[in-house]
């Protein structure tokens, strides 16, 4: 259209009609350059493209790491004895809550009593001068509690000093010399649990009274069934710290530095001061790990726990499947087959192949 032209239907037309002329020819000559102008080809990486049916697999360290209830057996615990008469004045004992070496947890006529662990009891008054297998033993302790650098065998200054020290700690202010056998009670290892507490404030005791009975020692731990049948993996190891006991054919652990170190754990002193009716949690796992092969849960198929089949070019294989987590299968090829590729629809590719697995 000419410019006169569209002047003139300015002029002619009135403004809101000259808008809607207007807006007629950009329309038009949008039309006619869409339709001029070519669009761009479709890119050949979309034209072309087409589903994927398989994947690579990678191979990973699996030790089957897993949270187990073990079931401790104790020995039967000693009971701690006192050996003074007196009014119970002050006592912290707790069934469950540890006694150490070194401590006290009952008062006497307002005097503390020592509790010591000592590899032969006390059978004597000790004072300085004084030779003798309960001095060493008596020593041995003390070095142990870091109040004592070397033991001589010979109760001497050093050993009076060091057992004025545990006196102090224990809230006796005038400490004695030398030490009275009854002013002790002797514990069978550095730590005790007691298992009932009888003795309450105000309770008048006399010299051989019970002051505790104790739990036992840990003899050795046991394992659910389920543990001990998965055994074709390899032997298990159950963990306290960086501590691990082999558990044996049997399901139990009866290694000395496990049960050790389980006996000087949080974990035991929890359990032991509860109703025992549960075990205590630890972590188990296989001694030696595996390698194992992680695959698409999809590409399982025929799954018979814990057995199943996938799909690998073509070729149906048996596994065993290990674990599964953050969807992924951690599965072990059974046959020996090498395994790089696996089809994400296992059970449409069985199907098609015709083939049998395993």
């Amino acid at each position: 259209m000419k410019l006169w032209n569209v002047r003139w239907l300015r002029m002619r037309l009135p403004f809101g009609s000259a808008a809607v002329v207007l807006f007629a020819i950009v329309l038009v000559l949008g039309f006619a350059v869409g339709v001029l102008v070519p669009s761009p080809p479709e890119p050949a990486v979309l034209a072309s493209s087409s589903p994927v049916t398989a994947v690579p697999v990678a191979t990973q360290s699996f030790d089957d790491e897993r949270q187990v209830e073990l079931t401790p057996h104790l020995s039967p615990g000693p009971e701690l004895s006192l050996l003074r008469t007196g009014r119970v004045t002050s006592a912290t004992c707790q069934a469950g809550v540890p006694i150490a070496s070194g401590a006290s947890a009952l008062s006497l006529d307002n005097t503390p009593v020592l509790f010591l662990a000592t590899s032969l009891p006390l059978w004597r008054d000790l004072s300085v001068g004084m030779r003798g297998d309960d001095v060493t033993a008596l020593q041995a302790e003390l070095k142990r509690l870091g109040s004592l650098p070397e033991p001589t065998g010979r109760f001497d200054a050093a050993t009076d000093a060091a057992v004025a020290g545990l006196w102090t700690q224990a809230g006796r202010a005038d400490p004695p010399r030398g030490l009275a056998q009854a002013d002790v009670v002797w514990l069978p290892a550095e730590q005790a649990v007691p298992e009932s507490c009888p003795l309450r404030l105000g309770d008048i005791v006399a010299g051989g009274s019970g002051f505790a009975t104790t739990v036992g020692r840990i003899e050795r731990v046991t394992l659910p069934d389920t543990v001990s049948a998965s055994a074709d993996l390899g032997p298990r190891v159950a963990t306290i710290g960086d501590v691990a006991g082999v558990i044996d054919p049997t399901g139990s652990v009866a290694s000395p530095e496990f049960l050790s170190a389980l006996q000087a754990s949080p974990e035991y002193s929890a359990w032991a001061a509860s109703d025992r009716k549960a075990g205590v949690i630890l972590p188990v796992r296989l001694q030696d790990p595996i390698e194992a092969t992680v695959v698409p849960p999809s590409s399982l198929f025929a799954v018979r726990d814990p057995n199943a089949c996938l799909m690998s070019r073509g070729n149906p294989i048996p596994v065993r499947i290990l674990s599964s987590s953050l969807g992924k299968a951690y599965v072990r090829v059974t046959n020996g087959a090498s395994v790089s590729v696996v089809e994400l629809d296992g059970e449409s590719a069985h199907r098609s192949s015709g083939r049998q697995c395993g």
